[in-house]
């Protein structure tokens, strides 16, 4: 009787260690609760993937978000990432593309190229730890769970956490950035379906200029820098940050003390020159590149 009792407690115990080591996946909340009777209804799915890819819940932590592709007519979002799930020896981890499309007041998910390791406590691969390819079931699985987390974010929002959390995707940088990588025409008319113009933005960016504005009354300031709008890929895999820029026209008198990098070069290699501005405004202008891109951000603070 003893032998079967502490057999039963070193389970309970593990049961519970495993638990308490996940970050995400297999054990998420979401993959228990039935979303069968929900849809998207009229609320935008690029609030939920956005949000979901950037910001973590009780159930989900997504490390290391990169928007791929972002097709706007057919609400069809692709970007890569990982998450972390925590078992009896340590943590794993999984990488993967994620496309979600929309499909009516619904949509599915497809994990593509998904792969784990082990990993240690800052997500770098163990030593003479080897990569596994997940199985179609495996990714099929947890394509689920995120279905289901996706879904429960949108539906269980006000609305006026809705109209937040929509207004943080259209807005950032990143995707925007990626929307202006397809045509003109594609980048204008999403401007203009989701009134870009005169929403309000908040974002960070390095200083690098800050002058006294002469072009309007209204604003005593006139303050340059650069955020971040995404990364350039090479051939080995390796991420290089890309920037825009930000003309930002303010009355805020904190930005005298602000300290301009003292070379392009140190912001765009990810150096820390600079001081690193937090604004909080109203979108004036987003200008596309001819290559594509999003160049500038012009913002009334």
């Amino acid at each position: 009787m003893k032998r079967f009792l502490t057999v039963g407690l070193i389970v309970c115990l593990l049961s519970v260690f495993t638990s308490c080591l996940s970050t995400g996946g297999a054990s998420s909340s979401a993959d228990s609760v039935d979303v069968s009777g929900l849809s998207l209804g009229d609320r935008k799915l690029i609030s939920g993937v956005y949000n979901f890819a950037t910001e973590k819940s009780d159930s989900w932590t997504i490390y290391d978000p990169y928007f791929v592709s972002i097709d706007v007519t057919n609400e069809k979002y692709v970007f890569t990432a990982s998450f972390v799930v925590g078992n009896i020896v340590g943590l794993t981890r999984y990488d993967f593309t994620c496309t979600v499309t929309k499909q009516g007041d619904d949509f599915k998910i497809d994990l593509t190229d998904m792969s784990s390791y082990a990993c240690d406590r800052d997500l770098k691969k163990v030593k003479a730890g080897s990569s596994y390819k997940a199985s179609e079931k495996v990714a099929a699985e947890y394509a689920k769970q995120m279905k289901a987390e996706i879904l429960l974010r949108i539906t269980n929002w006000s609305d006026d956490e809705y109209t937040q959390n929509l207004n943080k995707a259209v807005t950032s940088p990143i995707i925007l950035n990626c929307i202006a990588n397809n045509s003109a025409l594609v980048f204008k008319k999403f401007i203009s379906d989701y009134e870009i113009i005169g929403r309000t933005i908040s974002l960070q960016m390095n200083i690098t200029s800050v002058d006294e504005d002469n072009k309007h009354e209204e604003f005593s300031y006139y303050v340059t820098g650069k955020t971040l709008r995404g990364y350039k890929i090479d051939d080995l895999g390796i991420k290089f940050p890309q920037y825009s820029s930000v003309f930002v026209y303010t009355n805020n008198d904190n930005v005298i003390s602000l300290t301009p990098a003292e070379t392009l070069d140190g912001i765009m290699a990810g150096g820390t020159s600079g001081s690193v501005y937090e604004v909080n405004g109203t979108i004036k202008d987003v200008r596309r590149s001819d290559t594509g891109g999003v160049s500038v951000i012009e913002i009334y603070e």
